[in-house]
């Protein structure tokens, strides 16, 4: 499986805003948004990823509280296209005005398993 998303970053993130106040956004919801599409995760990676970027870095900009002490940004640093693994430009994060960085990382089982998760509820739906 060439799969990289569902290592868990949204749940922790959900977990942390219930001891940490922040925003927190996702990179694929603002994309899509900009895109006047439907998240859908793993046809997103197939698009032009530096279109996707640019997207991003605009939906960013609007959705950005001015009051907001800390935004989270959920998202990638390589996104898995359909050219194969790609790095997403230092340039990007410099436009989004990151301070940090954090990884998250999970055996390739527990991955597996958030991914199956996420694929019964998205076919309940």
């Amino acid at each position: 499986m060439r799969w990289h998303s569902g290592v868990g970053k949204s749940t922790f993130l959900r977990s942390a805003a219930k001891m940490i106040a922040f925003q927190h956004l996702t990179a694929g919801s603002l994309i899509c948004r900009a895109r006047e599409s439907v998240h859908v995760r793993d046809l997103l990676r197939l698009q032009n990823l530096d279109e996707n970027q640019r997207l991003l870095v605009a939906g960013f900009q609007t959705a950005k509280a001015s009051t907001s002490q800390l935004v989270v940004m959920d998202g990638h640093v390589i996104v898995d296209g359909a050219d194969g693994l790609q790095a997403i430009s230092s340039n990007v994060f410099a436009a989004l005005g990151a301070d940090a960085i954090v990884h998250l990382e999970a055996e390739p089982v527990r991955i597996l398993t958030n991914r199956e998760g996420e694929n019964l509820v998205i076919a309940r739906d």
